[in-house]
């Protein structure tokens, strides 16, 4: 059947747009992770119970859990970076550099420290949560700055939760399970659009830090098979 060119463009539209909402999406949002790590229960889930986002990944690690766990906490601005495209980031001037190597100023995460996501220490995480290589749960944190130089950001704009879980496959492998959650205040664009945004952009640098992490952590246990890792004091990034 013959259809004006308008009416193809339509449909192939509506064809585009149901195979991203059926097919893409969902396998951006669940990427690496199991039926079973989809629908299990992870720590910290009590804070955003039925966020307006949520993307839970997963992948595995040939390294023990207590080495993958010294890299995944030394995480931040100013601190270990997110292992990620750094050169993505710092387009925005987040001034994010990944490091290569365990660093001990960076081993001694608790509860209740700040994790900044950007230069100014505004923006950034607040640990929820910390149960020693098993778990990690961060809340987004919007601090005060004393610099007129800072951004002036809403806190009340936007909240996400951040857990990571560890689960020890055997004595020299793991699964690294990430899970993100948001909620959105209305404003100008509906919370339902600002969640589509997002993911895209939350899939490809989210996935690119559990490879580094992954990348990271295989190596330095091949370096020191059966051995405690070795941290070194940090000379600069």
């Amino acid at each position: 059947m013959w259809l004006p060119r308008s009416s193809t463009g339509v449909l192939l539209a509506v064809a585009v747009v149901a195979l991203y909402g059926t097919y893409v999406r969902s396998w951006m949002r669940n990427w690496g992770a199991t039926e079973a790590e989809v629908r299990a229960e992870l720590p910290g889930e009590w804070v955003s119970p039925s966020p307006q986002y949520q993307a839970r990944r997963g992948i595995t690690i040939n390294a023990p859990a207590e080495v993958v766990w010294r890299w995944l906490i030394q995480i931040g601005q100013g601190r270990g970076g997110f292992y990620s495209y750094d050169w993505l980031e710092n387009l925005f001037s987040l001034e994010i550099h990944s490091t290569d190597r365990i660093v001990p100023e960076f081993q001694a995460l608790a509860l209740g420290d700040f994790i900044a996501a950007e230069p100014n220490h505004v923006a950034g995480w607040r640990v929820t949560e910390i149960d020693t290589g098993k778990s990690l749960v961060l809340t987004v944190s919007i601090e005060e700055s004393a610099s007129p130089d800072a951004p002036q950001l809403d806190p009340d704009a936007f909240s996400g939760i951040w857990i990571f879980q560890l689960n020890p496959i055997d004595t020299s492998s793991c699964r690294l399970i990430a899970d993100f959650r948001a909620d959105f205040e209305s404003g100008p664009l509906p919370a339902a659009l600002l969640a589509l945004l997002l993911e895209p952009v939350h899939f490809i640098m989210e996935r690119k830090m559990l490879h580094g992490i992954r990348e990271r952590a295989e190596r330095s246990a091949s370096d020191h098979p059966g051995e405690p890792i070795q941290v070194r004091h940090m000379t600069g990034q």
